[in-house]
């Protein structure tokens, strides 16, 4: 068990309590077997195993792509929505509205409608829109 690993101040900016470590000298440190769950032996088989796994190249590169921090769509149909007219890409156009954005960027595209995502997304999804 440690104590004393924190400290407490106040951010004079914000108002706040943001916590601060304690330097480990200033710390209090106790050894509590009696609290454990697991053996020693079984804690350091599982260790090993776990370095081990974490040393594999499908792990390395999924913590070099550090995909979490990629932004990704808010939306269900971010990305797989085409124009019926010219095949283009459908876009958020303003806050609630989806477009073609060939006829809105470029206009080689005629189709220059935008709709409702709710509307799209209340046809895509209705259980009535499965029947055909």
């Amino acid at each position: 068990m440690v104590w004393n690993r924190l400290r407490y101040v106040k951010d004079p900016a914000t108002g706040k309590r943001v916590s601060r470590l304690n330097p480990e000298a200033e710390r209090i440190t106790h050894d509590v077997s009696d609290l454990r769950i697991v053996e020693d032996a079984l804690w350091d088989r599982v260790k090993t195993r776990q370095g081990e796994i974490d040393a594999t190249p499908a792990v390395q590169g999924i913590k070099q792509s550090r995909f979490w921090e990629k932004r990704r769509s808010t939306h269900l149909l971010t990305g797989k929505l085409v124009c019926g007219t010219c095949g283009g890409t459908v876009v958020a156009a303003g806050r609630d509205y989806l477009a073609c954005s060939d006829a809105r960027k470029l206009g080689t595209c005629d189709h220059r409608r935008g709709y409702r995502r709710g509307e799209i997304s209340t046809r895509l999804f209705s259980p009535s829109s499965a029947t055909g």
